[in-house]
């Protein structure tokens, strides 16, 4: 089994924060994605169910500004989250280096 992703990022402020397992997959993404946002089939390996709960975590945890966006489709809607925090992710426990991705 692989380890959990860790993740530490640093607010506007300075202030650092960390979050892992799927919080962190759900950050790393909001962050690589920008302006676009994430909806839950961008997530390799199939859709977390639990989208909302990871950007809720995260929004109520770590004072982070996400938009969520309801977007129609056949058959129903789903849910795009945007960041507007800008964030810098200083550490990976996935990168063999520990830089910043």
């Amino acid at each position: 089994m692989a380890a959990k992703l860790k993740i530490e990022a640093r607010r506007p402020d300075g202030s650092l924060f960390r979050v892992t397992g799927q919080e962190a997959h759900t950050l790393a993404l909001l962050v690589e994605k920008g302006a676009t946002g994430i909806v839950a089939y961008d997530f390799r390996g199939g859709p977390p169910f639990r989208l909302p709960a990871y950007t809720h975590n995260l929004i109520r945890r770590h004072r982070l500004v996400i938009e969520t966006r309801r977007e129609a489709h056949e058959g129903g809607w789903h849910g795009r989250f945007i960041l507007h925090t800008p964030l810098e992710i200083v550490w990976r426990s996935d990168l063999q280096e520990g830089v910043a991705a």
